[in-house]
C-alpha cells in the first residue's frame, strides 16, 4: 500500500514515519484487507497493546531472518561435507533441513555432481505437476 492510498483510506495526511510504522504493522497483519486494516487503524492507532504486539512481532521477524540465514549456512556446510566425505547421512540431514528441492538447487549451484539417489529425486521432482 502506498502512503497516498493509506492517507485516502484513513482520511488524513500522515508523516513519513507514521506511514512507515503503519505499513510495517499492515505487512505483519497477514492477509488483512487494506480497507479493513485502515478502518481499524483509525480506531486504534494509539493503542499501547497493538504497539507492544507490533514490537514483539517485529523482533521475532528479525530473529527469524537471522535464524534463516544461519540455517542456510549450515545446509551449505553440510552439502560441502557430504560432497567431501561421500556420507549419505550428512546428505540426508542437509536435504531434510532444506527440502530436496532446495538441497538439489544448492548442489547444482555449487557445481557438484548429483549422486544416483539425488538424480532419482530430481526426476521425481520434475515429474510433479
Amino acid at each position: 500500500m502506498t502512503q497516498k492510498e493509506f492517507e485516502e483510506r484513513i482520511g488524513r495526511e500522515v508523516t513519513g514515519d507514521e506511514f512507515e510504522r503503519a505499513n510495517d504493522i499492515y505487512m505483519l497483519s497477514g492477509e488483512l484487507d487494506k480497507d479493513r486494516f485502515c478502518a481499524d487503524y483509525k480506531k486504534h492507532k494509539d493503542s499501547e497493546i497493538i504497539a507492544a504486539l507490533f514490537e514483539t512481532a517485529d523482533k521475532q521477524k528479525d530473529r527469524l531472518h537471522v535464524l534463516t540465514k544461519e540455517r542456510e549456512g549450515l545446509v551449505s556446510f553440510l552439502a560441502d561435507m557430504a560432497e567431501l566425505t561421500g556420507e549419505a547421512e550428512i546428505q540426508r540431514r542437509a536435504a531434510a533441513m532444506a527440502g530436496w528441492r532446495g538441497y538439489l538447487r544448492m548442489k547444482i549451484h555449487k557445481g557438484y555432481e548429483l549422486w544416483t539417489d539425488e538424480l532419482k529425486m530430481l526426476d521425481e521432482i520434475l515429474k510433479e505437476k
